[in-house]
């Protein structure tokens, strides 16, 4: 078994004086409490949503394309062309 030192806490550390991402959210959360908990439940809200289309278009693609097959009218491909062209990226 080999002992390994404790990672560095010498003033020359880059991370010695950068917070933890918690202390850094503690300190938020005692400055202002309301704008940091509506930030923190927009944040998740906006991964859930993101999540659940990409859920929704993964549990769609065979039924959209047996539809778009039967009636030609490439659904799943116009609203994915649609995100595509939402998408701020």
């Amino acid at each position: 078994m080999t002992h390994r030192a404790p990672p560095s806490t010498s003033a020359n550390s880059p991370d010695a004086t950068r917070p933890s991402g918690v202390a850094r959210f503690q300190a938020e959360l005692q400055a202002k409490p309301l704008r940091t908990s509506l930030g923190l439940g927009v944040e998740y809200a906006m991964f859930a949503s993101g999540a659940s289309l990409a859920l929704g278009l993964f549990a769609t693609r065979v039924p959209l394309r047996l539809i778009d097959r039967a009636l030609g009218l490439r659904l799943r491909e116009r609203f994915i062309d649609l995100l595509a062209k939402a998408s701020p990226g």
